[in-house]
């Protein structure tokens, strides 16, 4: 059956073998430098400008000493005190006096009342104006001594009615007993219950008296014992020191941004890196492995001009070195696979056409992707079977004609009426000593017409960019097409990788079968 294993007997590929470990997250850290640390420095300029357009607020601090009446509880007392200055009450005569363009909760969020000692009592308001901030402390101080003020007569007068009300009841209450004693007395009878019971509420009365009288008193003490102890001042802070601050905060909020982000793509992308896996997903070995291969317009004229980079020369001498000699013909030929990306295998084709063109080599550069990358590298301008020069050498290029979807190649025999291109290119070929052909695979063409053009195929892979999918169609596609697939080179791979990149042992096959084709038949 197929479903676990491919045509040739080989375990069928996992995509998920790499395993996600530490060191594949710092390995995806590394590779993505630059991104999350633009990510941490957009981070601490956003810092910077939220420091600049929306500046820490100001405080403005002020603090009341409060007397409290001699007997009554200090830290009952200040807790009251503290929920007072906190009142909607207060907050609301506030705003309403200075006419502020906020409600009231919203008004009570900038400010807060603490308690510093059983009588300091302290009021820090927030503002974006220092003005403003010192202007609503002190509205605070003063909104909330009236209101106190005024709580401490409200209080008296209940206090002082009840006190009158009572003294009132108990004189009455000794006149009924005085009244009562008189009695008693003219009948000769025993006094001394009645004497003590008027004793008492004399005392009683007494009492009340005085506390009337001393009653204001207390509150006249606690009214003007409780006044502001330090006017409302701004609070001294360090912009340098804020601005670090908000800096900070910038860079912490930009680094875990951007190294959540490098994890989330680590881990969501199905591109592959480690030499194991590509050469699982392909179904073939990998031969070389390189690291970062740049191959932009100053690369390219460098390379072209013989100033290759070193993992370019790598990629180059591997390329010639897997040439294969057609079994009919003298020359050599290769053909390059770009999996995905073609412009490092563009570059590396015309690079090593350029170089050994240059070395006195006829050689041959096909190039049978659309647009011809590496023909227009090495100097191509149309399609078609001709001469090109570049540096000072000249090689032959061959490119197909437009609708070309499958163009036919030298290693065939020709057709009974043969195209000009057809006898063109087989001319160029017969003269050749190189025939390098950069080739592209598409699934819904397949690939058995690039055997016209190379015995085998070098796939080209790069690490993280090529899908583990599109890895396994490529080989399959090579295998299916009768080409002998050379071990694949793998671009900008990890230097901490260390995988081998071969394939897995063949799986052994049983005893008894391998007996019977050992042992000829029987006559």
């Amino acid at each position: 059956m197929l479903n676990d294993r491919n045509h040739a007997g080989r375990p069928a590929p996992d995509f998920a073998a790499g395993l996600t470990s530490v060191p594949f997250l710092l390995s995806a850290l590394r590779r993505r430098l630059r991104l999350w640390l633009g990510i941490a420095l957009g981070g601490v300029l956003f810092g910077v400008a939220m420091f600049v357009v929306a500046p820490p607020a100001y405080q403005a601090t002020t603090q009341l000493m409060i007397t409290h009446a001699p007997g009554e509880d200090p830290v009952a007392a200040m807790q009251t005190d503290q929920a007072m200055a906190q009142s909607k009450v207060v907050a609301d005569r506030v705003r309403a006096r200075l006419r502020l363009p906020v409600s009231t909760p919203r008004f009570m969020t900038a400010y807060t009342v603490d308690v510093v000692t059983n009588q300091i009592l302290q009021i820090t308001v927030r503002n974006r104006s220092a003005g403003a901030a010192i202007r609503q402390a002190q509205a605070l101080a003063f909104q909330f001594l009236t209101f106190r003020t005024s709580q401490l007569k409200q209080e008296q007068h209940l206090i002082l009615a009840g006190l009158r009300q009572h003294l009132a009841t108990v004189q009455t209450e000794l006149a009924a007993t005085n009244k009562a004693l008189v009695q008693v007395r003219k009948r000769h009878l025993s006094t001394k219950k009645l004497e003590l019971l008027q004793k008492t509420q004399a005392n009683l009365i007494f009492g009340l008296e005085v506390d009337i009288q001393d009653y204001p008193v207390k509150t006249v003490g606690e009214i003007t014992g409780t006044k502001v102890l330090d006017p409302a001042a701004i609070v001294p802070h360090s912009r340098i020191r804020y601005l670090v601050v908000y800096a900070l905060s910038g860079l912490i909020v930009g680094l875990a941004a951007g190294i959540g982000l490098v994890f989330v793509l680590a881990l969501s992308s199905d591109g592959l890196r480690r030499r194991d896996d590509v050469a699982r997903a392909l179904g073939a070995p990998v031969g070389l492995s390189l690291g970062r291969v740049r191959a932009g317009r100053r690369q390219a004229r460098a390379a072209l001009a013989g100033r290759p980079g070193p993992e370019l020369q790598r990629l180059m001498s591997y390329l010639n070195r897997t040439a294969a000699r057609p079994a009919d013909d003298g020359g050599r030929a290769v053909a390059v696979i770009p999996v995905d990306s073609e412009r490092i295998a563009a570059l590396a084709v015309a690079a090593l056409a350029v170089s050994r063109a240059r070395q006195g080599t006829r050689v041959v550069l096909a190039d049978l992707c659309p647009g011809a990358p590496a023909a227009r590298l090495a100097g191509a301008d149309r399609p078609g079977v001709y001469e090109v020069t570049r540096g000072g050498v000249v090689l032959t290029v061959a490119v197909p004609a437009e609708g070309d979807v499958e163009p036919a190649g030298p290693l065939r025999s020709l057709p009974d009426e043969p195209t000009p291109a057809d006898e063109l290119l087989a001319d160029a070929w017969a003269g050749a000593n190189l025939l390098v052909t950069l080739a592209p695979l598409d699934p819904a063409l397949g690939g058995e017409y690039i055997s016209t053009w190379a015995p085998s195929v070098v796939p080209v892979v790069i690490a993280g960019q090529s899908r583990a999918s599109r890895i396994h169609a490529t080989g399959e596609m090579i295998r299916l097409s009768g080409l002998a697939p050379a071990p694949a080179v793998l671009a900008g791979a990890d230097g901490r990788d260390e995988s081998l990149g071969g394939l897995p042992p063949a799986p052994a096959r049983p005893l008894a079968l391998a007996r019977r084709v050992r042992e000829p038949a029987a006559p």
